[in-house]
């Protein structure tokens, strides 16, 4: 059973042409399990979807669309391609494959060519293969549940929960097999930091040097890049003849540089 605020939540869902069926479906089975199970209480994106719908349903759906747009499919057929299971009910499976899409974006933006997602297997693999000035790319997508809203995190808290999740999750060798598999020359690694639409207190200064400290660590291989995308803006004061301003940028950072 779900309550009537959750009905219409699912109604806004459906007037809104970039949310795929398979997302409204798999959002209604979350409802229930919330509904009925005091664990399943914790699960943040149903918490902040019920809290927030208009936001929630609005960036969820831009998202989506510029996904979808990028490899030239329908959100419909998009969310099939991407293998989510509509019945894996993971309260961090919505985030995880919202923070793919995410990765699809900011790979776009950063003129990245023939990105296609990486079908899963029995053994694990990176998310994508992308092209990108000739060279191409084995790309593995991780995050960090981090709002602005909690404020500024310090940059060895934020290093130390990038690295020891790497750790913990084995991506890099994850990557590197991939990339093995894939006749890939150039791995990069994704690091997901939502900051949602807000803008965060961090720099993309401060977010650059966590991606040093991240790619220090792991051997400062030649082929392997680290990709700090937060979704967040910073505050860039110029000047001119006409006197400063402030300009919004993105705070999202690579390193080592392209």
């Amino acid at each position: 059973m779900i309550t009537a605020e959750q009905i219409s939540i699912l109604d806004k869902m459906r007037g809104n042409e970039y949310i795929p069926s398979q997302i409204i479906e798999y959002t209604k089975l979350a409802f229930e399990r919330y509904n009925q199970q005091a664990s399943y209480k914790e699960n943040r994106y149903v918490e902040v979807l019920i809290k927030l719908p208009d936001a929630v349903i609005r960036d969820m759906a831009k998202v989506i669309e510029l996904a979808a747009q990028a490899v030239e499919l329908t959100p419909e057929e998009f969310v099939n391609e991407s293998d989510f299971n509509i019945k894996d009910l993971d309260r961090n499976r919505i985030e995880t494959w919202l923070a793919e899409l995410r990765i699809i974006n900011y790979l776009t933006r950063e003129n990245f060519s023939k990105i296609h997602h990486l079908r899963a297997r029995k053994t694990k693999r990176a998310d994508y293969c992308a092209e990108r000035n000739g060279l191409k790319y084995a790309i593995e997508v991780t995050s960090l549940s981090y709002y602005a809203t909690q404020g500024n995190w310090t940059l060895k808290l934020i290093a130390e929960s990038i690295i020891r999740k790497l750790r913990e999750e084995k991506k890099i060798k994850q990557l590197s097999n991939t990339a093995k598999e894939e006749k890939c020359n150039q791995m990069l690694l994704c690091v997901i930091i939502n900051t949602a639409d807000k803008i965060a207190e961090n720099s993309s200064k401060e977010y650059l040097e966590v991606a040093q400290i991240v790619w220090r660590t792991f051997g400062m291989l030649n082929n392997f890049r680290i990709s700090i995308v937060t979704g967040g803006k910073a505050h860039v004061y110029t000047h001119s003849k006409n006197g400063a301003k402030v300009e919004v940028s993105s705070d999202d950072v690579v390193y080592p540089l392209w």
